[in-house]
């Protein structure tokens, strides 16, 4: 936690596991889409995460307003492909 608390944040490994989202517009939208194509419906958004000074932090806001937002709220998930459950799976190892 100490590296997290000075303000080294893993910023390319917590993206790279699909942990948060960051990036400009267009690469925030296609990771929201992606969370909502998984089905998640609501998302917790941090914008002042590490050091950032406060226009910086107003800033993300307006373009998340502005750019974001209202592209996330027109988009309409993919419907869900059927998926085999863990007992479907794990039956074919059962007698």
């Amino acid at each position: 936690m100490k590296p997290l608390l000075d303000g080294n944040v893993p910023i390319q490994h917590f993206h790279d596991a699909d942990m948060i989202v960051v990036g400009d517009a267009e690469r925030c939208f296609e990771k929201m889409k992606h969370y909502a194509d998984l089905g998640v419906d609501q998302l917790i958004c941090y914008v002042q995460f590490g050091y950032h000074p406060h226009e910086s932090v107003m800033r993300t806001i307006e373009i998340l307003g502005k750019e974001v937002l209202p592209e996330i709220e027109k988009y309409r998930p993919a419907p869900p492909k059927t998926t085999v459950t863990g007992t479907e799976r794990l039956a074919k190892f059962v007698d």
